[in-house]
């Protein structure tokens, strides 16, 4: 059994993830800022026999979430997976956005990540791990009306590449899922689900350190 983390789990994705990776014989821990949306998560996982465990943290303020990530560990030791999911999703033109909430939104959507990766970065090389980013068609295509996260998608994607070459050397899988459209579930192919088992399958294949979809 493998240990995954998820932060920044809501409704869509990150609970879809949470139950591919639960499903195959995986332990979750899934961080969030809703303690409340996250006990409806976990009554879900647990009703589908998936062990988890749940953690409240606001990802804009990185000390709280180590202070998350540390409670976790008392519970479960360490991390072998860590999917970050988490995103600053604001409808804003970029040349109405303001600099103040430009930076909080650069937290969230990649320095954190980096950060996080850093964090874990000594459990993560002794245990062979893995690291995926949820990336975005933004990085790719940036739109003026989502000036703030297509910088913050742009920018998550070149850490994802830097990452992977940085820390292939000491055994640890870097990839990431761009997703080129917006999630629905009502959605044939860019539903959560289906967008969930790209990313499993990236993580049991490690063949490459992009997946675009």
């Amino acid at each position: 059994m493998k240990n995954i983390l998820i932060i920044g789990c809501g409704p869509g994705l990150g609970l879809s993830l949470a139950k591919i990776f639960g499903a195959n014989g995986n332990h979750i821990s899934l961080i969030s800022r809703n303690i409340n949306k996250l006990n409806s998560y976990k009554e879900i996982l647990q009703k589908n026999n998936i062990p988890v465990i749940v953690h409240q943290a606001d990802v804009e303020q990185f000390d709280t979430l180590k202070k998350a990530l540390d409670k976790i560990r008392e519970k479960v030791s360490h991390f072998d997976v860590v999917i970050y999911n988490a995103a600053s999703l604001r409808l804003n033109d970029i040349m109405e956005d303001t600099p103040e909430q430009m930076l909080k939104d650069y937290k969230i959507n990649t320095l954190h990540a980096l950060e996080t990766v850093k964090y874990l970065y000594p459990e993560l090389k002794a245990n062979n791990g893995t690291v995926l980013l949820t990336g975005g068609g933004f990085a790719l295509h940036p739109n003026p009306r989502f000036g703030s996260l297509s910088m913050g998608k742009a920018s998550l994607r070149n850490l994802s590449h830097q990452l992977y070459k940085k820390l292939r050397r000491d055994k640890i899988y870097v990839g990431t899922v761009t997703i080129t459209d917006f999630i629905s579930k009502e959605s044939t192919k860019y539903s959560p689900d289906k967008i969930a088992e790209q990313f499993y399958n990236l993580y049991l294949n490690k063949s490459q350190n992009e997946t675009i979809y």
